[in-house]
């Protein structure tokens, strides 16, 4: 009678349970570094697509901002544009400006509310009242001088050649400093103008009342 090596059999059985053991964690292994595969490519694929709609927005909210800067400075440009000034209105204020406009001294002026109010509604209209070009001392910007005036700055005092300075303490020193000088004096009731006639150092103050 043959005898059956049960002691190889029982080895057989475990190798072989052993191969079946660890072929079924490498295939779960290699199942679970496809899964881990596929869930990577997908979350970078999100976060992909998810930088690129917030590129987008970035990019919109930036036009949008780049377009209402445009559209402020624009309105900026208009506002201070001397062609908006009404000619009816303008023709008005030229008129008005003898009568609206007191000196009871060489040096100090008063000019009424109303009337420097409708200054204030046409701030257009004050560009077209003086013309000033820079003025150069030592070589260096010291202020702007008048080369043509109209009615108001007539009215107010002021002569062709005078060279302002500063007003309120603020330097005038270019054409580009104008537009930022109105913007923190048009709230103002009481001007402080010094300014230079001949070689004559003078102030000028200009209330309004």
């Amino acid at each position: 009678m043959r005898r059956v090596d049960h002691r190889g059999t029982a080895r057989g059985r475990i190798g072989l349970a052993v191969v079946l053991l660890v072929g079924g964690c490498l295939d779960a292994a290699e199942v679970d570094v496809e899964q881990a595969e596929v869930v990577a490519r997908r979350t970078g694929e999100q976060v992909v697509a998810g930088l690129d709609t917030a590129r987008d927005k970035v990019v919109a909210v930036g036009g949008d901002l780049r377009d209402a800067a445009g559209q402020a400075a624009d309105e900026a440009a208009r506002t201070v544009d001397p062609r908006r000034v009404e000619p009816a209105a303008a023709d008005a204020l030229v008129r008005d400006a003898t009568t609206a406009v007191a000196c009871p001294e060489p040096e100090r002026c008063t000019i009424e509310a109303a009337y420097a109010d409708r200054l204030r509604a046409n701030p257009g209209f004050l560009a077209t009242q003086a013309r000033v070009v820079p003025h150069r001392s030592e070589g260096r910007p010291d202020g702007l001088e008048i080369s043509e005036l109209e009615a108001l700055p007539r009215a107010l005092g002021f002569q062709a050649r005078d060279v302002v300075h500063s007003i309120n303490g603020l330097r005038v020193q270019s054409l580009q400093s104008a537009p930022q000088l109105y913007l923190q004096l048009r709230s103002a009731r009481r001007f402080t103008v010094v300014f230079t006639r001949g070689s004559e150092r003078r102030t000028h103050v200009i209330e309004i009342g």
